[in-house]
C-alpha cells in the first residue's frame, strides 16, 4: 500500500517538475580570445630557465608594494613571464617561466 502510494505520487510530481522546466535557455554569443601583444618584445628575452618561490628581503616576506614591483620588474625585464599569487601566511608566491629559446 505504503509502495502503490509513492509511486503515484512520483508519477504526478515526475511530469509537473519536467514541464516547469525552462525551455528558453540564454544564448551565448561568441566569446573572443586575444592571445596577447602581436609586436614583439621591446628586447630579447634574455633569461635562461624558469624559477618559483617565495618573495623575499633575507628573512622577511613582508614586503611593500614597491620591493613587490621591483622584484616583477627586474624578473620580467628578462623575458620571464610571471605568475603572481595573493599574499598567505607563507607570502607572495611567485612563478617566473623562462619563454626564452635558450632555455629549452
Amino acid at each position: 500500500m505504503r509502495r502503490n502510494r509513492k509511486l503515484l505520487t512520483l508519477s504526478l510530481i515526475l511530469p509537473v517538475a519536467l514541464l516547469c522546466q525552462e525551455k528558453n535557455r540564454p544564448a551565448i554569443d561568441m566569446i573572443t580570445v586575444n592571445a596577447g601583444p602581436s609586436e614583439p618584445p621591446l628586447s630579447p628575452a634574455t633569461c635562461t630557465e624558469s624559477s618559483y618561490g617565495y618573495l623575499h628581503i633575507g628573512e622577511r616576506t613582508d614586503l611593500t608594494p614597491e620591493e613587490i614591483g621591483r622584484y616583477i620588474e627586474a624578473d620580467s625585464s628578462d623575458g620571464k613571464v610571471l605568475t603572481v599569487y595573493p599574499k598567505s601566511k607563507t607570502g607572495i608566491f611567485v612563478y617566473a617561466e623562462c619563454k626564452s629559446k635558450a632555455s629549452r
